[in-house]
């Protein structure tokens, strides 16, 4: 049927003839547009104007002028290649369109494949992968389009339902065990959520257990549990939901991929005193959640939050270093919070765009700052002492949003500062305060005077591998070149130049 075991079945018959049509295929043809620079970039060009062309590279498409430009080599494309080859295919011979169909998809021609399928499908009604590969699902010994299976479903559903069955996967399967795999659980006489389920009974627990009551204040994409009076849940939870638009604003995310960042809503637990960590985890909760052993002891060792779950989720002592230096608890409280959650944003976005370290701590200060950068006196960073200690990312005088304004306005301090290319290329916990304001600076600057190139940058990065996102300087280098059309070097002098025009947030610069 249309299941994904059938498909792979399937697929490896076909085996020997997928490996001679790689064989045949050859790579894609591409043009090359060479910078005046001497970099060159590989793509497709899509539009030209008297100014500009827009190339689709790799990394998507890339708009360059061309006053940068020294030369092009323009090659045939793979649309021109795809016409002569049909020309010489019979309209009946549906191994031949299977074959061109495939290689339609390898150069990315989506279009082309499609409708290449559907005259293998006229040539051979019954070819299993160019309907399966068309999303049709095979019902009752007939090959269906996806509106019509819902057209099926929809005449048999009630009486199918009756019998404990609903349709999935291309057939009628139990009810309980397609919930079951859907991620729901059978909780007071209703199929909900695991983790919704999970998590009421965690917060009955932590009353009947360890006599901790924490009410929930449900919003659209997070869920705050606290003993806090209304008024400070009131403003709290409009803040924390208003980043999280603020999020999906800033990075452009599509519908798509909002509905995978956001799947599961954000459980933040605010607890009332540090002791009821160790209760929390006692409750029960943690194993709850599936949380490993090593993992169980470190979030014991954290003195104020964490963020190390699978979920994710955060955890908030009420009071703390961190909330105690602010002049506000409340304004503390939040900043705090803005700043983990930012990170748990970036977190549940890297498994569909990983984010380079550097913009994941410059987003989530950022996230802070827009709350309570006047009163918030160290930055929030977990797993660090506080400062003044002899571990930490604390370098003296660069503690917190205060020294970042003042020293970042200075051209003898930005002067003497590390290379922005540096900085870039070191992972999220290994920076340090000073290039945590850097990265905190250097993303305002991007979003305000380079915000579509940033946003390229930042596909770029994520549509590597993981092999080549492991070789940092190299694959960062090859992102910047496809969605920048300067140097990292010019980007910084220009950025230096706009952090010293920037003006002050009037902040007192209160020594620890």
């Amino acid at each position: 049927m249309g299941s994904l075991r059938v498909m792979i079945r399937r697929l490896k018959q076909f085996l020997p003839l997928l490996m001679s049509l790689a064989l045949l295929a050859g790579p894609a043809h591409a043009d090359i547009i060479h910078y005046k620079d001497g970099r060159s970039v590989q793509g497709r060009i899509l539009e030209r104007s008297a100014t500009h062309i827009t190339v689709d590279t790799e990394f998507g498409k890339l708009k360059i002028a061309l006053s940068k430009i020294e030369r092009i080599e323009e090659r045939i494309t793979p649309a021109e290649e795809l016409s002569a080859r049909r020309e010489r295919i019979a309209d009946d011979d549906a191994a031949a369109l299977f074959e061109l169909a495939l290689w339609a998809r390898d150069q990315e021609l989506d279009k082309p494949f499609r409708e290449l399928l559907r005259e293998v499908i006229a040539a051979s009604p019954g070819h299993p992968l160019a309907n399966e590969l068309l999303g049709r699902v095979k019902i009752d010994g007939r090959w269906m389009d996806p509106e019509d299976v819902a057209a099926y479903i929809v005449a048999n559903a009630a009486e199918k339902l009756e019998q404990g069955f609903v349709f999935h996967e291309g057939q009628w399967r139990p009810e309980a065990a397609v919930m079951q795999a859907r991620g729901f659980v059978r909780y007071k006489q209703a199929w909900v959520p695991r983790r919704l389920a999970e998590t009421e009974m965690a917060v009955i627990d932590l009353k009947e257990m360890v006599g901790i009551e924490l009410l929930p204040r449900v919003g659209e994409t997070i869920t705050l549990y606290s003993d806090l009076p209304d008024f400070e849940v009131d403003m709290l939870a409009p803040a924390l939901e208003a980043q999280v638009q603020r999020f999906l604003a800033t990075l452009e995310i599509s519908e798509e991929e909002r509905q995978h960042v956001l799947r599961y809503d954000i459980p933040i637990f605010l607890m009332p005193a540090s002791t009821a960590l160790a209760r929390f985890i006692e409750s029960g909760f943690v194993d709850r959640f599936v949380i490993s052993d090593a993992s169980k002891k470190d979030f014991a060792g954290f003195s104020n939050f964490s963020l190390g779950w699978p979920r994710p989720l955060i955890v908030l002592v009420q009071s703390g270093d961190h909330i105690d230096t602010a002049r506000d608890a409340d304004i503390g409280r939040l900043g705090v919070l803005s700043h983990q959650l930012e990170y748990v944003l970036v977190q549940r976005f890297a498994g569909l765009r990983p984010t380079p370290g550097w913009v994941a701590v410059g987003l989530a200060a950022l996230a802070e700052g827009i709350t309570n950068e006047v009163t918030t006196f160290n930055i929030s960073t977990w797993d660090w002492d506080a400062p003044g200690q002899s571990a930490g990312p604390w370098v003296k005088g660069w503690h917190h949003f205060g020294h970042w304004d003042k020293h970042l306005r200075d051209d003898r301090m930005l002067a003497n500062l590390p290379a922005l290319r540096s900085v870039m290329y070191q992972r999220a916990g290994t920076l340090d305060s000073l290039e945590i304001g850097m990265s905190w600076s250097v993303t305002r600057f991007l979003l305000e005077r380079h915000r579509s190139e940033f946003l390229a940058y930042l596909r770029a990065f994520g549509a590597g591998s993981a092999t080549k996102r492991t070789a940092a300087p190299k694959w960062h280098e090859a992102a910047w070149d496809a969605s920048f059309g300067t140097s990292l070097e010019e980007v910084e002098r220009e950025w230096k130049a706009w952090a010293i025009s920037q003006p002050s947030i009037d902040e007192s610069d209160k020594p620890f």
